[in-house]
C-alpha cells in the first residue's frame, strides 16, 4: 500500500496534470458544435454548472433520456466519486459518495443524502424510487449540510422534476424488451389560465421480469419490479413577482425477491474447541442464470411511496422570500425467501427412538423458510423559510429556518416455516454429540431445548413467529437556522460563508423489550469557500466544509449473570467530517471542451462502528453478548475527481470521467473481530480501507450523431462503465470484484420522434454487485450434521447480490 505522502503527491499531480493550464485554450473552429450548457440550482439559485465552485456531476433531461438513467444505480455509475448498492431488495440501499460509506449497514440513515425538488427524502426503504419527467439528476459532492441539512454529510442528490410549460406540450414513451421488459409513459403540460396557471401530468409503467429464472416451479420472477407512478403539478403565477407550485407524486410498487446466493464462511476459526468459521476470504463468486430457487410465497416487496411539495416565492425589492413544505409517506410490506437463493435450509434436531425413552439419536432435515415482515411505514413533514438578497450586488446573504419531523413505525417481522419438522422431532440442537448419530440437545431450562427456543415458533404455523403488530415507533424533530453571506472582492475573486445551526430530539420506543430511549444533539455545520475566475470560461476554487451527521441511539434486552433481564442502550454522538478540497472547471475552444477537476482530503471522525457489549449498565456481565452501535473510530479519505467533455467534432462527442481515492481507518477497533485470529486481540483494524467504496471508478460515453435525410438524424452511443473492487467488511477480506458494463444504443431521432435499439450490460458481465455478512436461520450448516455443539448454530455467511445480465429492447418516442 502505498504512504499517505507518496498518495497526495499523486493526486497533485494528477491534479495540476490534468488542469485547464495543460489543456491549452486553442479557439474553436467557426462553425464547431458546442457542449451542452446545463444551468443546475445546487446553491438554490439557478447558475451556470460552471460557475458554481462545487463539485458536481449535472444531467439535463437530454442527457437523462439519452444515458436511459432510471434509479440511483444509473445515476452513480456515470458520477465520478459515487457508487450505489442495494444489499437486498430495497430495504438497504446505500448511496456513497467520496468513499463515505456507513460502517454500520443497519444505520435508518445513510451518510448521502437524497432530495426531490430540494425536500429531504426519508425513509431507506424509499430512496431508489421510481424516476420519471425530471429536469434535471444534481450530484453536489462534498458534505454540504450547511446549505441542505439534514444528513448531507458526505454529500447530496437532488431530483429536479420538470416544470409546466407556457405553451402546450406532451411525449410519449413505449419500450419492449427481453424477459418482460416493458416501459409505458406519458406526459401532458400547459396552460390551464394563460398566464396564470399552468400543470403537468406525468404517468409511467414500468415492469420487468428480471435476469434470472426461478427453479422453483410455478415459481415468482427474481430481481424484476412493476412500477405505476403518477406525478403532477400545479404552478400559479397570479403576478409577476409571486408564484406558488404544488406536485404530487404516488407510486405503487411491487419489487421481487433480490438475485441473492449465500456463501458459507471460509476462514477465520473463531471456536475453542472445533471449527466455527467466522468470515468468507477471497473474491466472491458469479453464477448462473438458472442457479436460484424462490419460494413460491417469496413474491418480494410491496411499497407505496406519497410525496406532495408546495413551494412559493415573492420577489420584493428587498430580495425573495421563500418558502418549502414538503410531506411524504413510505409504507412497504414484504415476503421474501430466507433461504437467499437455495432449494431449502438445513436443521439439525434429536430424534425420540421408542422404545428406548434414553436413546436419542442426531439427524437433519431441509425446510423452506419464508421472512414476513409487517408494515414499515415512515411519514415525514419538513418546512422550510428562506430570504435572499437581490443577486445584483457586490455582496449577497440568505437566512433561513428549518422544521423537519419523522415518525416511523417499523412493523413485526419473521420467519414461518413452509416445511413440517419430521415425525420424529424431540428437539432442535445445539446437540452434545457422544459419536457421529448419537447425542442429545441442550435445554436451557428442564424439558426446553435452546434451539426449540430459537427455531421453534417458526413451525407453529402459516405465520411462524410473526405477529402482525408494531414492534417499534422512532420520531424525530428537527430545528435548525442557517444562513449564507457571498462577496465579490473584485470581478474575478469571490467568497462565500455558510453556516447551519440544528437542534434534534429523537424518541425511540421498542413495544417488544420495553425500551423507551429519547435524546437531544445540537450542532454545527459549515463551509467557506474562495474561487477564482482568470478568465471568463475558468474558475479555480478552494473550500473548507465542516458537518455532523444526526445522532442515534441502539439498545438490545438481555439476561445478566444474575438471572435478570437487563436493558442496555449505546446513545451514539454525532459522527463530523471535515472536508478540504480544490477544484478547477471551465470551458474551452469555444465550448467544445469541458474540463471539471477535484482534489480532496476528509477527516472523518466518531465513526458509528458495531462493537460488542458484555457488561449492563452497571458493570454486571450479562449471559451473553449484544451488538451495538458506537462512536467507534476514525478515517482519512482522499482523492482526485475529473470529468471531461469533448466535441471532438461536429459528429462526435466525448465525455470521460474517473475518481481515484485513497480510504482507511485511521484509529479503529471492533471487537466482534476481536475473536478473529488474524484481528486478535482487540479487533484493530487501523490501516485497513473503507468498506463499501470502490479506489477506482471510470465511465467513458461516445455518441457520434449524423444527419440522415430532412430533419431525421441517425446516432450510436456507447457508455463503458467501470466500478472498482470493494471490500464486504471492514477487515478487508471478503471481495466484490470489480465490474464492467458496455451498454449500447443505435437510433433514428427526429424533432416530434425517434426509435431506439439498444441492449444494457451488453457483454453480460455476471459479477456479484454487492454483499453483507450475516448468518444462515439455522443450527447446522448447508449438507452439513447435527454436530459441532454452538459451532454451527447460526453459521456465518455472507450473503451477495448479483446484477441484471444483458438486457436487449426497443424504445418509441413520440413529442408533440
Amino acid at each position: 500500500m502505498m504512504t499517505l505522502t507518496q498518495t497526495r503527491v499523486g493526486f497533485v499531480a494528477a491534479f495540476v496534470l490534468a488542469s485547464p493550464i495543460f489543456l491549452g485554450t486553442a479557439n474553436a473552429q467557426e462553425g464547431a458544435v458546442a457542449l451542452e450548457e446545463i444551468v443546475v440550482t445546487a446553491r438554490r439559485v439557478e447558475e451556470r454548472l460552471q460557475d458554481v465552485p462545487l463539485a458536481i456531476t449535472a444531467f439535463s433531461a437530454a442527457e437523462i433520456q439519452a444515458a436511459g438513467i432510471e434509479n440511483l444505480t444509473d445515476v452513480a455509475d456515470l458520477t465520478p466519486g459515487m457508487t450505489f448498492s442495494n444489499l437486498i431488495g430495497e430495504f438497504l440501499p446505500v448511496p456513497v459518495i467520496r468513499s463515505i460509506a456507513p460502517t454500520a449497514v443497519q444505520d435508518r440513515e445513510n451518510n448521502a443524502a437524497i432530495f426531490v425538488d430540494g425536500v429531504y427524502v426519508s425513509g431507506r426503504e424509499g430512496l431508489n424510487f421510481s424516476q420519471l419527467d425530471l429536469e434535471r439528476i444534481e450530484v453536489v459532492k462534498g458534505p454540504q449540510a450547511a446549505l441542505y441539512g439534514r444528513n448531507s454529510f458526505s454529500g447530496a442528490v437532488n431530483f429536479v422534476t420538470a416544470r409546466p410549460t407556457d405553451e402546450f406540450r406532451g411525449k410519449a414513451e413505449l419500450t419492449f424488451g427481453d424477459r418482460g421488459r416493458m416501459v409505458a409513459s406519458g406526459a401532458i403540460s400547459g396552460p390551464i389560465v394563460e398566464d396564470k396557471l399552468r400543470a403537468r401530468v406525468a404517468v409511467i409503467l414500468n415492469q420487468w421480469d428480471g435476469s434470472y429464472e426461478n427453479q422453483v416451479p410455478d415459481g415468482p420472477d427474481i430481481g424484476g419490479f412493476e412500477y405505476e407512478t403518477v406525478q403532477s403539478s400545479l404552478y400559479w403565477t397570479p403576478t409577476e413577482q409571486f408564484e406558488a407550485g404544488l406536485s404530487l407524486y404516488v407510486s405503487k410498487d411491487l419489487i421481487d425477491v433480490s438475485a441473492l446466493t449465500s456463501v458459507t464462511a471460509t476462514c477465520e476459526n473463531v471456536s475453542a474447541r472445533g471449527t466455527r468459521l467466522a468470515n468468507y476470504c477471497g473474491e466472491l463468486p458469479s453464477i448462473d442464470k438458472n442457479d436460484l430457487h424462490v419460494l413460491k410465497r417469496a413474491t418480494g416487496e410491496e411499497r407505496d411511496v406519497n410525496r406532495a411539495h408546495l413551494t412559493m416565492k415573492l420577489d420584493t425589492a428587498l430580495g425573495e422570500f421563500s418558502a418549502l413544505s414538503g410531506f411524504s409517506k413510505v409504507e412497504q410490506t414484504f415476503l421474501y425467501d430466507g433461504s437467499r437463493g437455495n432449494p431449502s435450509t438445513r436443521f439439525a434436531y434429536q430424534s425420540f427412538i421408542s422404545p428406548f425413552p434414553r436413546a436419542f439419536v442426531l439427524g437433519t432435515f431441509d425446510a423452506e423458510l419464508l421472512q414476513i415482515g409487517a408494515a414499515d411505514i415512515t411519514e415525514e413533514f419538513s418546512q422550510e423559510l428562506r430570504f435572499t438578497s437581490p443577486e445584483d450586488r457586490s455582496w449577497r446573504y440568505s437566512l433561513g429556518a428549518y422544521f423537519y419531523s419523522v415518525e416511523k413505525e417499523e412493523g413485526n417481522s419473521g420467519v414461518a416455516a413452509q416445511t413440517p419438522r419430521p415425525r420424529t422431532f424431540a428437539n432442535f440442537c445445539p446437540c452434545i454429540q457422544f459419536f457421529p448419530g448419537v447425542g442429545f440437545a441442550l435445554t436451557a431450562f428442564p424439558r426446553t431445548s435452546i434451539g426449540d427456543l430459537t427455531f421453534g415458533r417458526w413451525f407453529s404455523g402459516p405465520m411462524g413467529d410473526v405477529t402482525g403488530g408494531v414492534d417499534a415507533m422512532l420520531e424525530t424533530d428537527a430545528w435548525s437556522v442557517f444562513g449564507s453571506v457571498d462577496a465579490n472582492f473584485s470581478d474575478r475573486l469571490k467568497g462565500r460563508v455558510e453556516l447551519r445551526w440544528t437542534d434534534e430530539e429523537k424518541h425511540s420506543q421498542n413495544f417488544v423489550t420495553g425500551s423507551d430511549l429519547q435524546n437531544s444533539w445540537d450542532f454545527i455545520s459549515w463551509r467557506a469557500t474562495m474561487d477564482f475566475k482568470p478568465s471568463e470560461n475558468t474558475m479555480y476554487y478552494a473550500s473548507i466544509a465542516g458537518a455532523e451527521k444526526s445522532g442515534a441511539f441502539d439498545s438490545d434486552n438481555e439476561e445478566n449473570i444474575n438471572g435478570e433481564d437487563v436493558f442496555v442502550a449505546s446513545f451514539i454522538d454525532p459522527e463530523k467530517n471535515t472536508s478540504f478540497e480544490l477544484g478547477v472547471k471551465g470551458t474551452y475552444m469555444g465550448g467544445r471542451l469541458s474540463a471539471d477537476i477535484a482534489l480532496f482530503l476528509i477527516d472523518w471522525t466518531e465513526i458509528v462502528i458495531p462493537q460488542l457489549v458484555g457488561v449492563d449498565s452497571n458493570g454486571v456481565p450479562l449471559a451473553g453478548v449484544l451488538n451495538l452501535d458506537m462512536n467507534a473510530g476514525d478515517a482519512t479519505v482522499q482523492g482526485v475527481e475529473a470529468s471531461f467533455g469533448f466535441a471532438v467534432t461536429d459528429n462526435l462527442t466525448a465525455n470521460l470521467g474517473f475518481s481515484v481515492t485513497d480510504s482507511e481507518f485511521d484509529d479503529a477497533k471492533i471487537q466482534s473481530f476481536a475473536d478473529f485470529p488474524s484481528y486478535g486481540p482487540d479487533g484493530d483494524v487501523s490501516g485497513n480501507e473503507l468498506l463499501r467504496q470502490s479506489a477506482v471508478q471510470g465511465n467513458l460515453t461516445l455518441n457520434y450523431r449524423r444527419a440522415f435525410r430532412n430533419d431525421l438524424e441517425w446516432y450510436v452511443r456507447t457508455d463503458v462503465l467501470y466500478t472498482g473492487k470493494q471490500w464486504v467488511g471492514a477487515v478487508n477480506q471478503a471481495e466484490v470484484p470489480a465490474h464492467t458494463y458496455v451498454n449500447l444504443k443505435i437510433g433514428f431521432d427526429a424533432e416530434r420522434y425517434s426509435v431506439e435499439l439498444w441492449s444494457d450490460n451488453l457483454l453480460d458481465d455476471d459479477k456479484p454487485i454487492a454483499a453483507f455478512r450475516d448468518v444462515w436461520f439455522s443450527n447446522a450448516l448447508p449438507g452439513g450434521g447435527a454436530g459441532g455443539f454452538f459451532d454451527t448454530f447460526f453459521p456465518w455467511r455472507l450473503t451477495v447480490s448479483h446484477p441484471r445480465r444483458r438486457q436487449v429492447g426497443a424504445t418509441l418516442r413520440v413529442n408533440f
